[in-house]
């Protein structure tokens, strides 16, 4: 009878039936039914929460930080992966005085926030991320710099509520965090003429998070703290024609103050270093980098053609000022090669502008005598000019002309002193534009590759004077250098050796050709022989002596020459008649040092 009875209720439905469907069903029903509420809730919160009220206070904000037109495309709320409006497009002005253009651009600002905060109507800032940064820091002659920002309000940037509660509708203190992606650094400077901007550097591929950060604070510089990862950066500039691409480092920013270490590598070349910024203020890098080699064949053809090649041509003229030093510090370089030529280790002690890099000093070592000077590239300017002073001392000229030709004939020894001054553009031809003036002398040496002995030795027989065989010793050989138009250029080279003296001027050229004239001075021992009587007409001697008697003594011969051929195949020959002369003992003053790059035996050597 009961189970007749319960068929019957469940049968016939009723509130029996119902409530064990909901015991039974109420688990996935409850499932279901928050589901759907998140999705609605979802759907609605954007249509509830008025976003696009607060795009005018962020503009505010960012504006009385800036002193600058502050632009923002759209404003959106995001609920997924966390509560955050995001900004689209907000693009920072560039301030009066500088062409027009933004200064920053941020492709996507998301501000995280709280969902409660939103539904009171309120932006609790909770953390900050920006995707797609693109900073444009230009200056302008004078030294003015587009971001030199207004003194911020320390005031918080708030809104009256339209609630009874009147709370603030914007709150901005600390903020846990912000994340920076793919940021774009470029730097350049203003051409006062034509008021167009000249690229200096491109920085792409930066990434850091800030913590701490808390704008209401008046020291909120000092701080923060930031760090990041360097790893993937690139760095081009006008000057090269690859971008240097840096494959480790990391930095970080406490108390104001930065620090950080990498590697990088440009084509071939190889780097290693550190570098720190004393203050966020007035920032200036102070760095070390450590070279191991440098392949001057190889850097060339990276810095060839290089203006313009981060996204613009060079200014024809220049901007001219004297601009802030953005870094200073020192290069080490463990060997130089510039074939067949290679140095030692080299110091370099320089200071980087917006416009051009000043060498403040450099040492170099190269064969057993060192190379000491100042250098500055300007490369902003089209032309890339460059000027080098050089001062060389101690330089072993025999083994670096073992060094160019390392199977031919040795043609100079001695020690090199030389004091030159050099000009040249990189953003051309080098060769074709170089110029310079200067001194040399090569102290001490011998020229085993001048045929001189044959020479001497024919004239000996023709004047009757005895000339020491063996190679030519000298005590200085120098002079005075000009070069232009690819030659190189003297007017007053002397040679003082043990048995002659020489003058000479002319010119050499970048085609290894040779075209000199001079006069040389032999000196020797008048022989005595039969054959010298005044009335012996096979004597030369004694038909021009005339009076000379037959005992023995100095006597000198004066000759003129020419140099012609090539440094490969000179062409060195006595020039008209010897004149007679009573010998001297004269000393001459030696030649004051000169050119590092005339290092071969101008009016003599083969």
């Amino acid at each position: 009878m009961r189970r007749r009875a319960l068929a019957r209720r469940a049968q016939g439905g009723g509130p029996y039936r119902i409530m064990t469907a909901v015991r039974h069903r109420s688990p996935w029903g409850r499932i279901g039914a928050g589901v759907l509420l998140l999705i609605v809730a979802a759907l609605l919160v954007p249509f509830v929460v008025p976003v696009d009220r607060f795009r005018p206070l962020i503009v505010r904000l960012v504006e009385d930080g800036t002193g600058r037109k502050v632009e923002i495309s759209a404003l959106r709320l995001r609920l997924w992966p966390a509560v955050h409006l995001q900004a689209v497009n907000l693009r920072v002005r560039h301030p009066a005085g500088f062409p027009a253009g933004d200064t920053l651009v941020v492709k996507s600002l998301d501000v995280g926030t709280a969902l409660g905060s939103l539904l009171a109507r309120r932006l609790d800032v909770t953390y900050v991320s920006l995707t797609g940064v693109r900073v444009n820091l230009l200056e302008i002659p004078g030294g003015r710099t587009n971001y030199d920002l207004a003194t911020p309000s320390r005031k918080v940037a708030i809104a009256p509520a339209t609630g009874p509660a009147k709370s603030p509708a914007f709150s901005l203190s600390r903020i846990d965090s912000v994340t920076i992606r793919n940021m774009e650094i470029t730097s350049g400077i203003v051409d006062p003429g034509s008021g167009r901007v000249i690229p200096s550097s491109a920085i792409a591929g930066v990434n850091a998070r800030v913590r701490g950060l808390d704008v209401s604070a008046p020291d909120w510089m000092t701080r923060m703290e930031v760090t990041g990862d360097l790893r993937g950066i690139t760095v081009a500039t006008s000057g090269l024609s690859r971008p240097l691409v840096i494959q480790k480092g990391s930095f970080t920013l406490r108390q104001g103050r930065v620090k950080g270490t990498f590697a990088a590598s440009l084509d071939t070349l190889r780097a290693e270093g550190a570098f720190s910024v004393t203050s966020l203020r007035d920032p200036s890098a102070d760095f070390n980098i450590t070279i191991p080699e440098i392949d001057a064949g190889s850097l060339g053809a990276v810095a060839a053609g290089g203006s313009g090649g981060i996204g613009g041509a060079a200014s024809q003229g220049g901007a001219k000022g004297q601009g802030r030093r953005l870094a200073t510090g020192t290069l080490k370089v463990g060997r130089l090669l510039a074939r067949p030529l290679e140095a030692g280790a080299a110091t370099v002690r320089m200071s980087v502008y917006p416009d051009r890099v000043a060498v403040d000093s450099y040492t170099l070592a190269l064969y057993g005598g060192t190379i000491r000077g100042t250098a500055a590239v300007e490369y902003a300017a089209a032309p890339q000019p460059a000027l080098l002073t050089a001062q060389v001392r101690g330089v072993d000229v025999g083994r670096m002309m073992t060094a160019v030709a390392p199977g031919g004939k040795q043609k100079i020894t001695g020690t090199l002193e030389a004091d030159g001054r050099l000009a040249t553009a990189f953003g051309g031809d080098p060769l074709g534009s170089l110029t310079g003036t200067g001194t040399f002398a090569v102290r001490n040496g011998t020229l085993p590759g001048l045929d001189m002995r044959n020479t001497l030795v024919s004239l000996a027989r023709v004047v009757q004077l005895n000339i020491p065989a063996g190679p030519t010793k000298f005590q200085s050989f120098g002079g005075d250098f000009r070069i232009r138009q690819r030659r190189v250029y003297s007017d007053a080279l002397r040679l003082d050796a043990d048995d002659l003296e020489a003058n000479a001027q002319g010119s050499c050229g970048f085609d290894r050709t040779l075209d000199y004239t001079g006069t040389g001075l032999l000196k020797g021992i008048r022989s005595a022989s039969p054959q010298e009587q005044p009335g012996n007409p096979l004597s030369l001697l004694g038909n021009l002596g005339g009076a000379l008697t037959q005992s023995g003594g100095t006597f000198s011969a004066r000759v003129a020459f020419t140099l012609r051929g090539t440094f490969d195949d000179p062409k060195f020959s006595p020039a008209g008649i010897p004149q007679l002369g009573q010998g001297t003992n004269q000393q001459h003053p030696p030649q004051p040092g000169g050119n590092p790059f005339n290092l071969f035996p101008l009016p003599l050597g083969p």
